[in-house]
């Protein structure tokens, strides 16, 4: 919830940038999502609703996070496109390599895919924006550090849910926590620069 005060009060600061309901709703989807997650654990008998249900919640906030980055770095059309082609392709390669990782998807693999193929999507976006913007604007440039923090906070989530050997130390999970709560604080303090 932290990272959800933390966008509510940067967006005082920003309150007129057409970006910023965008990243305050990705960012509810974030905490959507942790609340899902959090009850697939306390109704282990039978967490695949909200398993499902979190990345559900999780899909639509990056969805989120891309309209934001697109509004406020005003990314051209050719961009927007590129991104999200290779974002999709890099999504269909990372669970195609499922057995080089050690993974098993299992019924989640259609649903990984679509969340994999989205986060790449933001990240290849907020890329994207800090090269148009020759990496200049520090809004996108906490965006882009925040998407690569997802990136390692999911690669981490991935090998404890669907790993053939699941990492469930605790140094594991709360190297994910951390990565995690880095992304969505960077995100939402990305508003303060508007």
């Amino acid at each position: 919830m932290f990272f959800v005060f933390t966008g509510l009060s940067a967006s005082f600061v920003s309150s007129g940038h057409p970006g910023v309901k965008f990243v305050l709703i990705g960012l509810l989807f974030g905490m959507l999502g942790d609340i899902w997650l959090d009850l697939k654990v306390t109704y282990a008998h039978d967490g695949k609703p909200w398993l499902y249900s979190g990345f559900v919640s999780f899909m639509l906030g990056h969805l989120f996070y891309i309209i934001a980055i697109i509004r406020i770095s005003q990314m051209n059309f050719f961009f927007v496109l590129f991104s999200l082609i290779l974002g999709i392709l890099l999504g269909y390669l990372a669970i195609s390599l499922e057995k080089v990782m050690k993974l098993q998807y299992g019924p989640y693999k259609k649903v990984s895919l679509i969340y994999v193929s989205l986060l790449l999507c933001t990240s290849m976006t907020a890329f994207l924006a800090c090269f148009q913007t020759n990496f200049k604007n520090t809004t996108l440039l906490l965006f882009f550090l925040g998407s690569l923090f997802f990136l390692a906070s999911d690669s981490i989530l991935s090998a404890t849910y669907f790993g053939t050997k699941r990492k469930e130390a605790p140094a594991w999970i709360i190297l994910n926590h951390v990565t995690y709560y880095a992304a969505q604080y960077l995100i939402a303090s990305s508003l303060l620069f508007l």
